[in-house]
């Protein structure tokens, strides 16, 4: 096997085994989450019964220490359910009080527990909203907070269970996922390895025909993707060697030069598409694979659980019927049956029919109240005694609605899970692929396009393998015989200057011979200088900006998840911190950890550029790395909301420096005609982050806890901080057809940069506004609508989500366009697609006026992602004209880092005006009244950046 095939073998198992390795622990730890969740909820609703029983204790005046009959409920209600270990109930000083196992009465309560009862009576956090929950090696425990009708912590009710049934579930599902699993492998890692050597070889081919062509040039071998450059390139020697070969004669026009940074062609553009779609369908068939038989399989595991709290259900109403019976009490003497039947019901909303048979006729039931009720896919039988000695039975029937209710939104989360794994993959992919392919092939293309713009004596680098290294070597060959042919030419020159010099010391001068002596001396420096040629080829490596970039985007990637990772649980994992000193509202305290972190992430960003600039990119980049990776391994140690704040408020930190030093990188190596692409290309970093961290921290969470989650954030900052030790590299000059900035006076927090009236409307206009209408839509509105609708927090989720997507894919569209219509109306065109986006962001409001909650909810985000991918990078791109003296005087890191402080303020304001906003109106009227904020924002812009269109376009084309 050659070299490149033996890459090809390795790229495909690292491709598959990543794939389908994360698939399996996504997935596998999506399920039993679920079957946790559903099991839990069965204990939860247990404990629920029993503190409403508490509750109504304690309105008829009883006293805590009264209930009596307590323990006797609490004992048949542990026979109810056989997964029930014990029952406690203990007082608000932590003392147990009633218990299922008498040596716990009188006993302190264990410190786990209290440790989550103490934040919620220094908060005053209780009602029957208090739930709490504990996980040990083999037990669990559903709790509840006990109240009285004046909201004051009475005790605390804590269901003890076992969680071998978990365990054993968990187990058995990774163990029937494996073998699958391996299989799926195999085959995944064969058809990667079949389609990327097809494609690989095809492109060898046009490689070693391209390689031909130049060789011979009159061969008409199509060379495929190589096609513009070869006949470019071979244009251009044809130029050069006639001009030399007719010298001392006139000179030839030659092919006019293309300039690099606009018509740079990549060879494998077309044939890379291929690749990337058919890898995606390959992993993307092989996840759906494992999915579709963990959803088998979960859906048995789901439906015995289902069972199982039916038929837990019929047992505590049954028992409460058998006490009646105990006490000789006949059926039809008890009050209000058919009112308990319906209060059960509806605290269970999986169940559609609770029914009493007596005598083969049903007597009592309680049905759920549709237009059609549904078809009874599971029905549990209790038997019920009675006070006249006959056995009656209690039906409970399992509405088929809820099981395809739980099995669609566990797809649902499936669909994410492959949707995450395919940006992870694609992510993959350009860093594994980015040495063995992408970064050789692009230095290649890069030199043969220096050359075909008319510098042949240009450097080509011949480090390659396999047909680049073929292609590579007949470049040299036909540039070493054009430079032979200019150095003999020259040599015949200098040879007929030196004859004239001894010549004229022994006769008179000839002016005619000596006028054209000069003339052929000029013919040949006009060659020279037409076709830049030199007696030897230059040795200086081609620079590639784009190259440099791509190193840049593996450990931004990793720094951004190690944070995104936390995103979906660090809300609830600060409501279990012991708030110690800080004695704040329980309302605050789910929220400070985030609010700190994006503080310190707004104030830190225009300091931190100047700073940036002076230490440089890559030395910055690792001091985020580190700091971050130590950040998050203190988070997972925190026990107090002190200690949290302080390490979030250091990952803020690392995360400013992380992201400055990456924006400062993409600042460095663009000018202004790359400027939009390679800010297009950070943006579509964050996006994937997004997409993909909090979905993989979610189920991560579940899977291995909130403080394990925090480590492998932890290990993936330190391996950022790894790979950009080995990948990224400073730059000290830009030329990439770009004034150079002259040397920045001053690295402070540059508000004189807001004195200029036309970057200062840029930020209000449009920074501002746009992220005001995001965070406000997507990302306060929308849960809240979605969640007054009925729908539940995943779901909307999975709605914003959609942002991040069409962001992804929508971005590099947007700005290849721009590129197209800047080369023909210059930078201009930024302000037309500015205007564009907060125009379409105005209209997303309308969306609204959908009548499906869901649907509208899911046209509104996806305008949002339309009209943001065409609007955010040409924002940012059209900085450096806007406000190029403040750039010359503070340095351009500084005046983006500006930039970015007025867009997190943006980001601060659209939840405070949303809320503002649903004082006085609905979810609707608070849609369009944000809607219309962004439309009078577009108006503006329009009238001062666009409407002014050719002044505009004068200055954006001045060089």
């Amino acid at each position: 096997m050659s070299p490149l095939y033996r890459k090809i073998a390795i790229l495909s198992v690292l491709i598959a085994g990543f794939t389908v390795g994360m698939a399996y622990l996504l997935i596998s730890f999506k399920v039993s989450s679920v079957h946790r969740e559903l099991r839990h909820a069965r204990f939860e609703l247990a404990a629920a019964e029993i503190d409403q029983v508490i509750e109504k204790s304690l309105s008829l005046g009883l006293s805590f220490n009264e209930l009596t009959t307590l323990n006797g409920t609490l004992a048949r209600r542990k026979l109810a359910d056989s997964a029930i270990t014990g029952i406690d109930i203990a007082s608000a000083d932590g003392q147990v009080a009633y218990s299922t196992e008498p040596g716990h009465i009188r006993a302190s309560a264990p410190a786990a527990w209290q440790q989550l009862w103490q934040p919620r009576q220094a908060r005053g956090n209780g009602g029957n909203s208090g739930r709490w929950r504990t996980l040990d090696k083999d037990e669990a425990v559903a709790g509840a907070t006990l109240v009285n009708g004046f909201d004051e912590i009475q005790g605390y009710v804590a269901i003890r269970y076992s969680i071998v049934a978990n365990r054993d579930t968990q187990i058995g599902l990774r163990n029937q996922l494996a073998p699958i699993a391996w299989i799926v492998f195999g085959v995944t890692s064969l058809a990667l390895f079949i389609a990327l050597a097809l494609f690989a070889r095809h492109f060898e081919h046009q490689t070693r025909a391209a390689a031909a062509r130049l060789r011979n040039p009159v061969s008409a071998r199509h060379c495929g993707g190589w096609q513009p450059l070869i006949e470019g390139l071979d244009q251009q020697f044809n130029a050069a060697g006639t001009a030399l070969e007719r010298w001392p004669g006139p000179p030839v026009a030659a092919p006019s030069p293309r300039l690099n940074s606009q018509d740079t062609s990549n060879p494998a553009a077309r044939l890379a598409a291929w690749v990337l779609v058919s890898v995606l369908i390959i992993v993307g068939s092989s996840i759906g694979v494992i999915a579709w038989y963990a959803r088998q399989h979960a859906g048995q595991v789901l439906t015995f659980e289902t069972r199982q709290k039916a038929e837990s259900v019929a047992r505590a109403v049954a028992s409460s019927l058998d006490r009646a019976a105990e006490l000789g009490i006949p059926l039809e003497k008890i009050p209000g049956i058919v009112e308990r039947f319906d209060e059960v019901r509806k605290r269970h909303p999986e169940l559609a029919r609770i029914s009493l048979v007596v005598a083969g006729e049903e007597r009592y039931a309680s049905r759920a109240q549709d237009h059609q009720p549904p078809a009874e896919s599971m029905v549990e039988t209790v038997p019920v005694r009675s006070a006249a000695g006959t056995s009656e039975l209690l039906e409970v029937a399992v509405d088929p609605r809820f099981i395809a209710r739980t099995f669609s939104e566990l797809s649902l989360d499936f669909l994410v899970i492959v949707v995450v794994a395919a940006f992870i993959t694609i992510e993959l992919i350009y860093f594994l692929a980015g040495p063995i392919v992408v970064t050789p092939l692009r230095t290649l293309t890069i030199s043969i396009d220096t050359l075909r713009s008319g510098k042949l004596a240009s450097p080509i680098p011949a480090r390659f393998g396999g047909a680049l290294a073929t292609l590579a070597h007949a470049c040299r060959e036909r540039q070493d015989r054009l430079l032979r042919l200019y150095r003999r030419q020259r040599g015949h020159l200098r040879a007929r200057l030196l004859e004239r010099l001894r010549a004229r010391r022994l006769a008179p001068a000839d002016a005619s011979s000596d006028a054209l002596l000069r003339e052929h001396v000029q013919r040949l420096r006009a060659v020279r200088d037409q076709f830049n040629l030199r007696t030897s080829a230059i040795k200086q490596s081609v620079l590639d900006p784009a190259s440099a970039l791509g190193r840049m985007r593996a450990p931004f990637f990793l720094m951004l998840l190690a944070e995104d990772l936390s995103r979906s649980f660090l809300p609830v994992f600060a409501g279990q911190m012991s708030v110690g000193v800080l004695n704040v509202p329980s309302q605050w305290v789910v929220g400070l950890p985030i609010f700190v972190f994006m503080i310190i992430v707004a104030l830190s960003q225009p300091v931190l550029g100047g700073w940036s600039d002076r230490i440089g990119r890559r030395r910055a980049f690792l001091i985020g790395a580190a700091i971050g990776a130590l950040a998050h391994v203190l988070s997972s140690q925190a026990t107090t909301l002190s200690g949290l704040l302080l390490w979030r408020g250091a990952a803020g930190a690392a995360w400013a420096i992380a992201f400055v030093a990456a924006q400062g990188i993409v600042l460095d190596f663009t000018g202004k005609t790359s400027r939009a692409r390679g800010l297009a290309a950070f943006v579509t970093v964050i996006m994937v982050s997004m997409v993909c961290g909090p979905a993989i921290g979610g189920l991560l969470a579940d899977g291995l806890g909130f403080r394990h989650t925090f480590l492998i954030s932890a290990a993936l900052a330190m391996l950022a901080f790894v790979i950009g030790w080995r990948d990224i590299r400073d730059r000290a000059h830009i030329t990439d057809h770009k004034p150079p900035v002259a040397p920045a006076q001053s690295s402070a927090l540059p508000i004189g940069a807001l004195r200029n009236p036309r970057f200062l409307g840029l930020l209000l206009l449009a920074a501002a506004p746009a992220k005001l209408i995001l965070v406000a839509f997507c990302f306060y509105l929308i849960p809240l609508y979605l969640s007054a609708n009925g729908n539940t927090a995943a779901m909307a989720g999975r709605v914003i989500m959609i942002y991040s997507i069409a962001m992804v894919l929508l971005v590099p569209l947007a700005v290849t366009q721009l590129e197209r219509l800047q080369r023909r109306y210059g930078n201009v065109v930024h302000s037309w697609f500015v205007a564009a986006g907060l125009s379409l962001s105005a209209t997303a409001g309308l969306a609204m006026l959908v009548p499906n909650d869901i649907w509208s909810a899911v046209l509104l985000v996806s305008i949002l992602g339309v009209a943001q991918s065409l609007s955010i990078s040409p924002q940012a791109a059209m900085i450096p004209t806007l406000a190029s003296r403040e750039i010359a005087q503070y340095g351009e890191s500084a005046v983006y880092g500006c930039y970015r402080l007025v867009e997190r303020i943006g980001n601060a304001l659209g939840p405070i005006i949303a809320a503002a906003c649903l004082q006085f109106a609905g979810y609707r009227e608070t849609f369009m009244a944000i809607s219309l904020i962004a439309l009078f924002c577009a108006l503006l812009f329009v009238w001062i950046y666009v409407r002014r269109a050719p002044d505009a376009l004068t200055d954006a084309v001045t060089p």
